[in-house]
């Protein structure tokens, strides 16, 4: 027995797949858009911060400040993108052929575990950015001194070094010449001190080759000053009965003294302080006398006293006459 096979109707075929075709397109539609809402349902979304390289030309550096770090976006399946490796992405800009715009795309290169993640987006997508030619130069550093010493004391300093050499975009090194270093207080200072400061630079794009601290020492003396005084005389252990007569008599001395400004600013001469004693002078005669300074602190020094002694005259009580008695 024979089999024999029919030839397919093509056009029968045909006018089966496009009987009711608007139908079937809905259907189709409907099932693809569940497909991909049942897709999109189990993916999520993890953002990534990560450092922006630049390839920039030799010589060459950002004239201006940029983002430092580029956000990235990453979709899909939560097992899929919480095992991704943060260093297995990296952004960067190519700097090699300098733009007139200025304006660079920010590209992404994926490594590891990122391969083959293609919902990846990146935030900024574009950065504007300048280049300027490198230079270095030295600049001079100076202390940033908050307050004075406590009264009565002088203050000097030193750094060292009191100069840096910088690097950076020569736009920005032309208008600077000094770098300042971080406050130091020295209020509650009385005595010489030496501290490790850091100098501070507030520009990004400026780099302080070497070391960036500098000693600062302070050099502090206590001040010495001169104060004057009218003082009065007082005279010690007069002899008795004699007669004491002072030629031109001072109603005050006159003192001048140099001290340390913490002893001499305040004080006062305590009362008796210039002294004519007379303790040795017993029989009549003239005398020049020193006067002396009764409890003069060591620290002081005597500029100038004037008069530094005096001309002391003493003589006998005068006699008295006799009393007469009188006639009755």
């Amino acid at each position: 027995m024979q089999l024999k096979f029919q030839k397919p109707d093509i056009q029968k075929i045909i006018d089966q797949i496009i009987k009711n075709w608007p139908v079937k397109m809905i259907a189709i539609a409907l099932a693809v858009g569940l497909f991909m809402f049942h897709r999109s349902a189990t993916f999520t979304d993890r953002f990534i911060s990560v450092p922006l390289n630049l390839i920039i030309p030799e010589g060459f550096i950002p004239a201006g400040p940029y983002a430092r770090t580029i956000r990235v976006k990453i979709r899909g399946e939560a097992d899929k993108i919480n095992s991704i490796l943060d260093d297995d992405i990296e952004a960067f800009l190519d700097l090699s052929e300098p733009r007139p715009s200025g304006s660079y795309p920010v590209q992404i290169r994926e490594n590891g575990s990122v391969l083959g993640i293609t919902q990846i987006t990146k935030e900024p997508d574009r950065i504007v950015l300048e280049l300027d030619r490198k230079i270095s130069k030295v600049v001079s550093v100076s202390p940033n001194i908050e307050r004075d010493v406590p009264a009565g004391y002088s203050f000097d300093w030193t750094l060292t070094p009191n100069q840096v050499q910088v690097a950076g975009p020569s736009k920005a090194l032309s208008v600077l010449s000094e770098l300042r270093t971080e406050a130091i207080d020295v209020s509650d200072r009385t005595a010489d001190f030496s501290v490790q400061l850091n100098i501070l630079n507030n520009n990004p794009l400026i780099v302080i080759q070497r070391d960036s601290t500098t000693e600062f020492r302070g050099i502090i003396r206590e001040k010495i000053i001169d104060r004057h005084f009218q003082v009065p005389l007082t005279i010690r252990n007069p002899p008795q009965p004699l007669v004491v007569e002072i030629t031109r008599q001072p109603d005050t001395v006159a003192l001048d003294f140099k001290a340390p400004y913490n002893e001499l600013n305040n004080w006062m001469p305590p009362r008796g302080f210039v002294v004519l004693d007379l303790s040795r002078r017993t029989q009549p005669g003239t005398y020049t006398i020193p006067l002396t300074l009764s409890g003069k602190p060591d620290s002081f020094s005597i500029v100038h006293i004037e008069p530094e002694q005096v001309t002391v005259t003493i003589r006998n009580p005068p006699l008295s006459e006799p009393v007469q008695e009188s006639e009755e």
